[in-house]
């Protein structure tokens, strides 16, 4: 986990030393660590205050500092992949984050050598519960917590009828026709049993403020719903045209088709928000893509990993490629931003929050969405956040590692996140 806040922090000068201080400065020069060295290490970190670790880590950002006018002045990187490397800690699938900070603006340090870690250990139930035990202290509030979101949805039938899909069995959940709507795991599948004939029916699948799911179409399309989000669809498609409507947000891996009898590819065609009249669509051959499309945002965005989309909207038509996104909002109409960071902007289907320059209020939404949690500004927050969050957190620690930035404070109440 990684996070850090466009916010001042006092200079620290080098006679504020404390003998932990010392104890971790000696343990970073060593060549090794004994497993005894390294569990204090971890507790340290655990447990040392927020104030007391910018304090450690500015004395390391001055040491680097070689004149006022270089920007940037010094890179941690290497501090904290040494962390790493003492602690004994390997992050899974990605090597440590990086960024470059400056003498004006310099980010709330500390954070990242704490929630690092914590990424870390919130990626395996072992090391978790040694987390949890270190911080089980008289002040905490295990009922004034709130467990992150599950893999659930509701499925609504042709005749009216709801499956709850996270309650429900393995197996052949209902027929539609010739189709067989069946449930493997936590994911649903519509698989043919005969020939495609007659009229389709048309099914719905919802996701809940707290809810993610992934569904497999009769074509063999494969989509992931987030948080709050719905997609609507045939039990199977025809052969001119595929159409699906969808809200919130959506990741596509569009199965390509051909024509019966020509090279023409089946269109596969996705309306956005259609109850709004002003959410567009996306026409697609074969591609995958990401759709974001939540009535309480202000733009609609269509981000392109691999193929070509075309996002229409108005009367407005822009053929997308790899990197770029299409970016919509009835104030400003539509442009298409380039290379775009695809991987961050479907962190959420690989299990994290990614907020890159995020104003507090839009890093909320997506947390009050994922926890279920409604949102109560007591104060303006006007900060920007850089944040790497795994999505298994408790609310409680995602909002500690906002807190540990120095700007913002939030305690939880009946389900409600309260900015003081």
């Amino acid at each position: 986990m990684f996070i850090s806040s466009k916010t001042n922090i006092k200079t620290v000068g080098k006679n504020n030393s404390s003998a932990p201080n010392n104890k971790l400065a000696e343990l970073l020069a060593k060549r090794t660590c004994t497993e005894e060295e390294k569990k204090w290490l971890l507790d340290y970190l655990e447990k040392t205050e927020s104030e007391e670790l910018q304090a450690i880590l500015q004395q390391q950002f001055e040491s680097g500092i070689q004149n006022e006018e270089s920007a940037p002045l010094y890179d941690p990187g290497e501090i904290l992949q040494l962390i790493h490397e003492k602690a004994g800690i390997t992050l899974p699938g990605k090597k440590a984050s990086v960024i470059r900070f400056w003498k004006h603006g310099l980010a709330a340090a500390s954070v990242i050598l704490f929630f690092l870690l914590m990424g870390y250990f919130l990626s395996s139930e072992h090391p978790r519960q040694q987390i949890v035990e270190a911080d089980n202290t008289e002040n905490k509030k295990p009922d004034e917590d709130i467990p992150p979101g599950t893999n659930k949805a509701t499925l609504l039938l042709e005749d009216g009828s709801n499956v709850i899909l996270d309650y429900a069995e393995n197996g052949i959940l209902a027929r539609e026709g010739n189709v067989n709507i069946v449930k493997s795991g936590e994911k649903l599948n519509y698989q043919s049993v005969n020939a495609k004939t007659g009229n389709a029916a048309y099914n719905t699948i919802i996701t809940p403020r707290g809810g993610q799911y992934a569904i497999e179409l009769s074509d063999g399309t494969k989509v992931w719903l987030n948080a709050a989000s719905s997609i609507r669809f045939p039990t199977f498609f025809g052969a001119e045209e595929r159409v699906v409507e969808i809200t919130g947000e959506v990741y596509f891996e569009v199965a390509s088709l051909a024509k019966t009898g020509s090279k023409d590819k089946i269109p596969f065609i996705v309306k956005i928000n259609p109850a709004s009249g002003n959410g567009g669509e996306v026409n697609v051959l074969g591609t995958h893509f990401n759709i974001m499309a939540y009535p309480e945002e202000n733009e609609t965005r269509t981000t392109l990993l691999e193929g070509a989309v075309v996002y229409n909207n108005n009367g407005n038509s822009k053929k997308l490629a790899p990197g770029q996104q299409a970016v919509f909002s009835p104030q400003e109409g539509m442009k298409v931003l380039e290379d775009v960071k695809v991987n961050d902007v479907i962190a959420w289907k690989n299990g994290f929050f990614h907020f890159e320059g995020c104003e507090l209020e839009i890093v909320l939404r997506q947390l009050s969405r994922w926890y279920d949690a409604d949102v109560v500004f007591k104060r303006k927050i006007n900060d920007r956040f850089y944040a790497d969050i795994p999505m298994n957190t408790m609310l409680s620690d995602a909002l500690k590692a906002l807190e540990l930035t120095g700007v913002v404070h939030f305690t939880i109440e009946n389900r409600k996140i309260i900015v003081n």
